[in-house]
Parts: C-alpha cells; structure tokens; sequence
C-alpha cells in the first residue's frame, strides 16, 4: 500500500505550495517494507487527458490505496486529486476526482469525499518521524476507505518538501471490527530529478579525425567490399569517433549512407551493466553490499527492462546473477528457485527510458529483484560476483511470456531497444569474520 509515495508526487501539476511539492518528471521514490526495498513510484510526465493538466505517476511493484498501475494526478486550489487510474486502454475515470490530499494543510482538517469508493482524510498533527532516508518533521493524516464489507485504513505521514516518508495501513472488517492485513512501509530514498552523469567521449587526434572523414566518405562508394571495410575501420578508431558519425547522421539525405553510419554506431554498445561494492569490505553473517546499474553509454535515449520475473523464466528478459567463493564454488541462493508455469508478458509501462548518462538499477524497487540478493556469506573470504542481463531473444516468441499474442506497440519498443547480451564487470568482494 504505497500511497506514501504517491501522495508526495501529486502536487506536479499546478502545485499548492512549491515549497511542500518540489516534483517534476523524474522524480522517483523508493519504499522498504521490513527493511527490504520493494516499491517505488515514479514521475513519468505530463498529460491532458482531459479538461485539466495531470501528472502520470507510475506504481511499480506494488499496491496503495488499491491503486497498483499509473495515475492521473492534478493540483492547485482545490487540491491534489486523482482524475484516473489504470492505464492508457483501461483508464477508469474518477467522477467526481479523488481529493487525496486538502490545500492548507492544519491539525483538526478533515475533508470527505466520494468516486468508487467514500473518502475521509483527518490531519492528526505534525510531529518528527524517523525513517531509513532520514528524520523529517510531517504532518500526520488519517484516511479511510470504505466499501465491500471493510474499512481501508491508511496512516501517513508527509514531509514538506519530500513527500509521504511512512505509510501504515490495515484493514478492518464491519463485522465484529476485525484488525488484519497490517503493513508499513518507509521511505528509504527520494530522487527530486534523474541522476545523469555527462557522457565524455575520447577526443580524437588530428590524424584519427583525417581518417574518420575519409573512410566516412568511402562508406558511400558503390563497391560493397569499400563500404563494409569503411564500417569497420571506423569502428575500430573506438568511441570518439561517434560524434563524428552523429553529426553525419544528422545531414546524410542518402539512404545507404544513412545505413551505413547507423551500422557503425551499432557496433559500439549502448548499454553497460556495473557491479558495485556499496561497502569496503562485507561482514560475515550479512548480505553481500552489492550495487547494481544498467547505464546508458550512448549519446541517444535508450530503452531497457528490469527485472520482471523469478529466476528460471524461459522469456525475457533473463537476469542472472553469481556468486563464487575463493575456491570457484557457486554459491546457492537461500531457497530454491522459484518456478511458475505462468509467465507475465512484457507491458508497455515495463520499460525504462534512459537519457544519455543516466542509470537504472534493475534489482532495486519496483522490480522483481534477484533470489540471490539475500544470500548471506556465513563465513569471512573472498567472493566474486558477476550479473548478466540478457535481452537477446527473438521478438515477439521470445518476449510474451504466457500470451498468444503481443502487444504491437510493446513489439515496436522491443525491435528499437539494445537486444544483446549484457555482462558486468567480474567485481571482487572481501568479507571480514
């Protein structure tokens, strides 16, 4: 139930007080529930579906305010409201609006309302809340939402400036006021903006540069064999040479020319996938301080998938991870793997479009993770640890899961997106007693 992060997000549009909603596109927050990271809620942009502006926020691996896709969300005087939920083929208009969040906030204000369901909100106080991103003093909102038999309480509360930073919930039944399906969740991170480290390419010398304009001035040649040569001398004076290619792309009105300076940038990868150490040095007893990122290297968007499924999926994306110890023993995960006869298909609000620079980790929250995340190292030692992000498979056999069919629009973003098979780099992990 993450409403926490949605309702820090739905003052993008037309804000009641910039200062308590510094949101844009981007903006992406991350929730543990019992210390581990598995929802997030994103950003994605603007729309006007209908009469007013939204913000589309996108829920990732999990349920809130049992709302579990995207949302339309506005604001301004008469407050933070949800115009719709689902996606863009099942979007269930709310009529009248959704008010998640009142303007003014101040304790004792209650406001009501209702769409699918009835709505109370109560602002309890202000008070200080300590959560893994930090101790923040927030306002304290009660909700409660009736319906079907039971009661959907939500306990939250809302840093200005941040957002919701804990979200408690639990259900009760009208008959005989039974308590159960009680959660809490806490903020763990908040991004305001997408993290983007500028892309450097190796300047090339004056005689690489000499060369590229010639051999790109080869690729236009009718002989065959001068043009595939002219591709691969190219490539091979590495990355710097991508700019020069770029800006060819960019006036080439040839269409062979074209293919064949797009088939010099194909051979350079657009995406590189980092192990990191989070920690100096791992500690017995505990979880390897892993890091992960799939980053775009290239000077253009690309698009990749996240971890969307349980180890042992024959679809794809296929996401492997491993773990040796000093002796070259694989280490096992802590159960074993789990194994589903049905697997979802790829969606089209699964992808993650990465600006040049930009990274995304792909076991973090919001994904499916990894089995092997958990692993403790019961003993001190060396450990190696190596993923694997495979995007190779035919398009669509090799994507649709359990479907018969494909989404053509989902096909179209698979056909464009980076298809190969990704490694990280072999990372090195000590472990103390």
């Amino acid at each position: 139930m993450m409403i926490a992060v949605l309702l820090a997000a739905c003052a993008l549009v037309q804000p009641q007080a910039e200062s308590d909603f510094p949101l844009k596109p981007g903006s992406r927050w991350a929730y543990a529930r019992e210390g581990q990271e598995t929802m997030a809620l994103e950003v994605m942009g603007l729309e006007r579906p209908g009469l007013e502006a939204t913000a589309v926020l996108r829920i990732r691996g999990g349920m809130f305010f049992l709302f579990s896709k995207d949302l339309w969300v506005s604001g301004g005087s008469l407050g933070i409201r949800i115009h719709a939920s689902g996606d863009a083929d099942q979007m269930a208009v709310k009529t009248p609006p959704v008010v998640l969040l009142a303007p003014d906030l101040e304790k004792g204000k209650v406001w009501r309302g209702t769409s699918d369901r009835a709505w109370t909100a109560s602002v309890v106080d202000r008070e200080p809340v300590r959560v893994p991103a930090g101790e923040f003093k927030a306002w304290k909102i009660d909700y409660v939402i009736s319906g079907s038999g039971r009661d959907y309480h939500f306990r939250a509360w809302l840093a200005p400036g941040t957002g919701f930073v804990r979200l408690d919930s639990w259900q009760e039944l009208h008959e005989g006021r039974e308590r159960r399906n009680a959660e809490s969740y806490e903020l763990t991170r908040y991004d305001p903006e997408r993290k983007i480290t500028p892309l450097g390419f190796p300047a090339l010398s004056s005689e690489d540069l000499a060369k590229a304009k010639r051999l790109i001035a080869r690729l236009g040649q009718p002989e065959v064999a001068a043009r595939d040569e002219g591709v691969r001398e190219l490539a091979a004076l590495g990355r710097g040479v991508l700019p020069v290619v770029r800006d060819q792309l960019a006036t080439a009105k040839e269409s062979e020319l074209r293919g064949r300076l797009e088939a010099v940038v194909e051979r350079f990868p657009k995406v590189e996938f980092v192990a990191r150490n989070l920690k100096a040095r791992g500690k017995a007893g505990q979880p390897l301080p892993l890091g992960f990122a799939l980053r775009n290297i290239s000077d253009s968007k690309v698009q990749i998938l996240p971890s969307l499924g349980a180890p042992g999926r024959t679809s794809y994306p296929r996401y492997l991870l491993e773990i040796r110890d000093e002796k070259g023993d694989v280490m096992k995960p802590p159960k074993g793997p789990i194994t589903c006869s049905f697997e979802n298909p790829v969606e089209e609000r699964d992808f993650i479009t990465l600006e040049p620079g930009e990274e995304y980790d792909p076991f973090g929250a919001g994904t499916w993770g990894h089995v092997l995340l958990p692993w403790i190292a019961e003993r001190a030692g060396t450990y190696t640890v190596q993923a694997v992000y495979d995007a190779t498979g035919d398009v669509p056999d090799g994507w649709k899961g359990s479907a018969t069919t494909m989404d053509p629009r989902v096909q179209r973003r698979l056909e464009a997106m980076p298809r190969r098979r990704f490694e990280s780099n072999r990372l090195t992990i000590e472990v103390e007693p």
